[in-house]
C-alpha cells in the first residue's frame, strides 16, 4: 500500500520552488498516481479577527492575526 501524505504539513524553504517558497502547505489529498492537493496556510492578511466580524469577537480573539489559505492545486 503506497504512503499517503494527506493530512500532513509541507514546509517549503527558500531553496524550493518560488511558487511555494517560503510557505507552509496543508496537504489535503495525496495519491501516488494523481499527485497531491494542498492549501498554503501562512499568508498573513495584515488584519485581526476584529477587522473581519460584525459583532464583538469572543474574549481574547480580537487581536489574533488572520491568515489567508490559498489552494495550491495539484502538486505532481
Amino acid at each position: 500500500m503506497p504512503l499517503s501524505l494527506a493530512g500532513s504539513l509541507l514546509v517549503a524553504h527558500r531553496i524550493c520552488s518560488t511558487q511555494f517558497s517560503p510557505a507552509v502547505l496543508f496537504i489535503y489529498e495525496h495519491d501516488s498516481n494523481e499527485g497531491a492537493g494542498g492549501l498554503i496556510i501562512n499568508r498573513p492578511l495584515d488584519k485581526q479577527v476584529v477587522d473581519l466580524v460584525n459583532e464583538a469577537p469572543p474574549e481574547g480573539l480580537a487581536d489574533v492575526p488572520v491568515f489567508l489559505a490559498v489552494r495550491s492545486g495539484r502538486i505532481s
